[in-house]
């Protein structure tokens, strides 16, 4: 996952299955960790809706412990 905005409201980060092709979007809203929006969904046959989960669980256990980096990783 790669972060491509960040604010003191939201953070978006692209996600997918390879790294040359993150099609997917997710914002996490940072006054309210559980707060998120899929923005796209990635379309790559790869990525299930239970690993479109993990990134959202991943970059929310990122923003509570205040560890949000430029580029994350997870697994399918």
């Amino acid at each position: 996952m790669n972060l491509l905005e960040k604010n003191n409201e939201y953070v978006i980060y692209s996600y997918g299955y390879e790294e040359n092709k993150l099609d997917g979007r997710i914002k996490i809203y940072l006054d309210d960790f559980y707060n998120y929006e899929i923005i796209k969904e990635s379309k790559d046959e790869h990525i299930s809706k239970s690993a479109t989960l993990k990134a959202i669980s991943k970059l929310i256990k990122a923003a509570k412990n205040n560890d949000l980096k430029k580029e994350m990783s997870y697994q399918c």
